[in-house]
């Protein structure tokens, strides 16, 4: 069965994390779409280091279609709210 990001169920283990990123979102004058939800969601599904292509890739294997535009955006706002943490890997 397919999904687009509109039909994403918001994971109930995350729920409290989700809310949080919908006050972030509401307080910088953001919509909370169901593209940002999604790849939330599956932001804190992830239980180890990923890239934007690791989430794209996660959100397809579930049937929930996303735009890389999205996905990218939408991790710079998962930063900002403190939900996830970027690093810099080096490398030599």
């Amino acid at each position: 069965m397919r999904q687009n990001a509109r039909q994403a169920k918001v994971g109930g283990s995350h729920g409290e994390e989700i809310g949080r990123f919908g006050v972030y979102l509401r307080g910088r004058g953001l919509k909370n779409t169901p593209g940002r939800r999604a790849v939330a969601v599956a932001s804190l599904e992830i239980s180890r280091h990923f890239d934007p292509e690791i989430l794209q890739t996660h959100l397809r294997r579930r049937g929930i279609r996303v735009s890389r535009a999205t996905i990218y955006r939408t991790l710079d706002h998962l930063i900002g709210s403190g939900l996830v943490w970027k690093t810099s890997l080096e490398t030599g």
